[in-house]
């Protein structure tokens, strides 16, 4: 008898930190970061594991727009947040076992969240002081194993030659056109400067019936890049997307600067989505 109550008490050691969902089935329980409302907090140079194998995927994280080069669908994320007392130039990078993606997610479940910024492995980024900013590290199905261990960090790194950061917001549809709008940075330490600094929008309209697209280029001038955000703002008509009642329009937006007399261009690509009423 007391052999048995040993046992017991060993295989009710062995199960905790696991749910069970029916009889006769266990499953590890999902990471405490697993959703965007209970991120893990980090501070600026400091590792922290990320472990998706155990992640679930949320109905917000599978309808984030993601580039081909993003991954395109969300599989098994975990979420951090960060928020700098200063001014910092980061790599936000996860490196490990599988091919993790990185995505800053900009808005909330209830506003709708946008990507921001994203790569694979890591993304450079300005983030600024006093103002929170959340990390999504995933897999994508595209590049197996689409799970595992990583290491999460915000690395702070000198300012660059060149680099672009954005912060896009979005506003309702108006008129059949959909209002894009929001502040970029760009910095150089390059005495030749910038000769040209030009945002480029191209929108895509994903309904039932399939997608459509169509653009708009507009120029945020040459003399930009000076250390300071500056505001932007793209009107995507609507004789550019045929934009359908109770589609989504997903617009695409590509930053540029270029070097006064090197051949040699930078850019930061963001998203923005825009439900359609």
């Amino acid at each position: 008898m007391k052999l048995f109550h040993r046992v017991a008490k060993v295989a009710a050691m062995a199960i905790v930190g696991v749910t069970t969902t029916s009889v006769g089935m266990v499953h590890a329980a999902p990471p405490s970061n697993d959703n965007w409302n209970n991120p893990t907090v980090v501070a600026v140079n400091t590792g922290y594991v990320a472990n998706t194998s155990q992640a679930t995927t949320s109905t917000q994280e599978k309808n984030l727009y993601l580039p081909p080069s993003c991954g395109n669908v969300v599989v098994k994320g975990v979420w951090y947040s960060f928020t700098p007392t200063s001014t910092v130039y980061a790599t936000v990078q996860a490196q490990g076992a599988f091919q993790a993606f990185v995505a800053q997610v900009s808005g909330t479940p209830t506003t709708g969240l946008h990507v921001a910024a994203c790569g694979q492995t890591k993304v450079d980024v300005v983030l600024q002081a006093g103002q929170n900013y959340r990390f999504l590290v995933y897999g994508s199905s595209s590049l197996p194993p689409s799970s595992g261990v990583a290491i999460f960090q915000v690395k702070s790194q000198a300012p660059p030659p060149l680099m672009i950061a954005n912060m896009p917001t979005v506003s309702a549809a108006v008129g059949g056109s959909a209002l894009f709008s929001g502040t970029v940075f760009c910095t150089t330490t390059d005495p030749a400067g910038v000769s040209s600094f030009t945002l480029e929008a191209s929108a895509f309209e994903s309904t039932p019936a399939g997608m459509a697209a169509g653009g708009v280029t507009i120029s945020l001038g040459t003399t930009l890049c000076n250390g300071q955000w500056m505001p932007w703002q793209v009107i995507v008509p609507s004789n550019s997307v045929p934009f359908v009642s109770g589609g989504t329009a997903q617009v695409q937006f590509i930053f540029q600067a270029c070097n006064a007399t090197a051949n040699f261009c930078t850019h930061k690509l963001a998203s923005g989505v825009i439900p359609l009423t």
